[in-house]
């Protein structure tokens, strides 16, 4: 299936960059400039900093799972960093739902 994988902060375009060398990340799409507003609209939590290296304001981590039609097949925000998912596993486990055309969940 064709994907496309795209990571999106409220970082600035100096900040983005600057991470995506730092961390050696080459080939994933990065998308900066997310505003509060907008982060709010995609029900993100918001924190202030607690540490020098952190933005004033910015968004805690947010996965989506966007599909062709536009529509939400999967959503998993956190209110912690550490609570990123894991995605290493995720490819096959999309790949799982594909073949047995797993509905969305949660939509009631």
């Amino acid at each position: 299936s064709n994907t496309e994988v795209i990571a999106v902060s409220m970082d600035s375009k100096e900040r983005a960059i600057k991470a995506k060398m730092e961390w050696s990340i080459k080939n994933l799409n990065i998308a900066f400039g997310l505003t509060e507003e907008k982060a709010r609209e995609w029900n993100l939590y918001i924190s202030k900093s607690i540490k020098d290296v952190e933005a004033e304001v910015f968004c805690e981590p947010g996965l989506f799972i966007i599909k062709e039609d536009g529509s939400l097949y999967l959503i998993n925000t956190s209110n912690m960093p550490f609570a990123r998912p894991d995605v290493s596993s995720f490819p096959a486990k999309l790949v799982f739902a594909e073949e047995k055309q797993y509905p969305v969940r949660g939509n009631i």
